[in-house]
This record gives C-alpha cells, structure tokens and sequence, in this order.
C-alpha cells in the first residue's frame, strides 16, 4: 500500500478530530470531557429537573404554501438526558411552542431549566390541567 496516501489519510482523520477527542488520549477522560458543550450536572432523579431549548431545523417544508425551515422546541431530562418532549413551529419559537414541548412531555418535572431567553422569560401560567 502507498504509505504517502496512508500518511495523508492518517493526518487528516486527526486534523478532523475535536479538541476533546485530542486531548483525551494524551491527558485522560477527563481532559476529553472538558471542551464538551454538554455542562456536567449533579447525578440527579428521573424527572427532576428538565432543560429546554430550541433549534431550527436544516431543512426547508411548506407550511401552508410558504417554504420554511422549522423549529423544534424541546425538553430534556437532566438524569437521563432522554428527550421528553418536542414541539415543530414553522416560525420563530414562542412560548406557546415552549408549552407545547412541555405539555407534550406529558410528566411534570421538578423544575425546568432554560438558557434565559426571551421568550423562556415570558410570563405564563404553569397550572396543570384537569385530568
């Protein structure tokens, strides 16, 4: 086999590789785990605390004739980090979409948190409703 080729393949899969994913064979998980996105949290409970969040989707769909790219809301179990529940607008998320995702988890944690933007700040009624 052409050991240039070899050598060019080899160097490129480590230019591809993350920070974490360099750092951790040299100085350990917990060097790899350092640069993560994911914050770690206290071991915790099912359904203990939830965390929320949004992103728009990278696809176009039409929503009553208008091509759009949706968003998803949704809620996260802390504990177990199982999705609990999700909701898809194709405008900008709301608090209705917040409550949606929400409602569609069907449990009710502890208590929820979010990354305090506006429209997570926005006042409404968390009352349960009858069942």
């Amino acid at each position: 086999m052409d050991s240039v080729r070899v050598l060019s393949t080899f160097l490129r899969a480590v230019r591809d590789l993350t920070v974490g994913e360099r750092a951790g064979p040299a100085r350990g998980p917990e060097a790899a785990g350092a640069p993560d996105v994911f914050v770690r949290r206290p071991v915790q409970w099912r359904n203990q605390t939830w965390e929320a969040g949004h992103v728009q989707a990278p696809l176009v769909a039409d929503a009553d004739g208008e091509l759009v790219r949706p968003w998803v809301t949704w809620s996260i179990d802390v504990a177990t980090k199982a999705i609990t529940g999700t909701a898809v607008t194709p405008g900008h998320p709301s608090r209705t979409s917040i409550l949606a995702a929400l409602r569609a988890a069907g449990g009710i944690p502890e208590r929820v948190r979010v990354d305090r933007g506006r429209d997570f700040l926005s006042r409404t009624s968390w009352a349960r409703s009858p069942t």
